[in-house]
């Protein structure tokens, strides 16, 4: 699948555990393919910030860390493979890597979760959907396990679109599912709003103001890289020393006693009222120093 892509392959999945599989040796080498081409080229992926379960668990710690070890590992491989081949571009050019976090208001307090991405979805170019419970992992790829399976859909309905910085025909269904998730990721409610339509492109984008030519940042790092960033910005201000980005292991982890929700203080503080607006939907960076410790 990997070899086919053109432009843009948008994945959420609960893990990506692909060393026996040659799955992350695919992914590096279209990379490195798309890099030495300068293509406009892009992989974003949507994994949980950390494997679900009880850290707390004495019986459930050892199989979350063997999880996210096997994860990490895929993950480390993957940028630097990627950038031994390719030491003078920047990996993240190419290849994004993101979570969500959910957040709400209990009881006029502040709550925040990690959400683990449990079904899998696969669109590749905005015209083939892979939909399904299986993962990038041994369990979901091999075929000798449980039944997690997938269905690949392919709509013949074509939709004009822009994509890697120039005109594109796209499928409806894929492009539709891939547009959907993405305003949901980023609370963009705008059902007419194309910003996240190229995110593809790397160089600035070339828009029209009042007869002037002028340009803006294109939809990955104008939008949705921008709106990450924010997130977890404020979500360390909010969740303070148990923030991921204070937290630098898996180990750590456990060890500060981390709940999966964490309550902060009253929405009635100034303070915290404003954090909560500014606010964009549940897409943060994926804490990828969990893997690097």
């Amino acid at each position: 699948m990997y070899g086919i892509v053109r432009h843009l392959r948008y994945n959420l999945d609960s893990y990506l555990c692909s060393a026996l599989l040659g799955i992350a040796d695919a992914l590096v080498t279209r990379l490195v393919a798309a890099a030495n081409e300068r293509e406009q080229f892009r992989v974003i992926l949507v994994l949980p910030q950390h494997p679900s379960g009880d850290f707390l668990n004495p019986s459930r710690y050892p199989v979350i860390e063997r999880n996210m070890a096997m994860q990490n590992k895929s993950l480390l491989a993957i940028v630097e493979s990627f950038q031994k081949q390719c030491p003078n571009v920047i990996w993240s050019e190419y290849l994004g890597f993101f979570s969500l976090r959910n957040w709400g208001i209990m009881n006029d307090k502040v709550v925040t979760s990690s959400v683990f991405v449990s079904s899998s979805v696969l669109i590749v170019d905005d015209r083939v959907a892979v939909v399904g419970g299986a993962g990038i992992n041994d369990q979901g790829m091999r075929g000798t396990h449980d039944s997690n399976i997938a269905m690949s859909i392919e709509d013949n309905t074509p939709v004009s679109i822009q994509l890697g910085g120039r005109s594109y025909e796209a499928s409806r269904f894929a492009h539709t599912l891939r547009m959907n998730l993405m305003r949901h990721h980023i609370a963009d409610h705008d059902p007419f709003s194309t910003d996240l339509t190229d995110m593809a492109t790397h160089a600035h984008v070339p828009m029209a103001n009042a007869g002037i030519s002028v340009e803006r940042l294109n939809g990955y790092d104008g939008v949705w890289q921008r709106i990450a960033t924010q997130n977890a910005e404020l979500h360390n201000l909010l969740d303070g020393e148990y923030s991921l980005s204070n937290i630098k292991s898996v180990d750590a982890f456990r060890k500060k006693n981390v709940k999966e929700n964490f309550i902060h203080k009253s929405t009635h503080d100034p303070h915290v009222q404003a954090m909560v607006e500014k606010m964009q939907g549940f897409l943060v960076p994926f804490p990828l120093h969990f893997s690097m410790s």
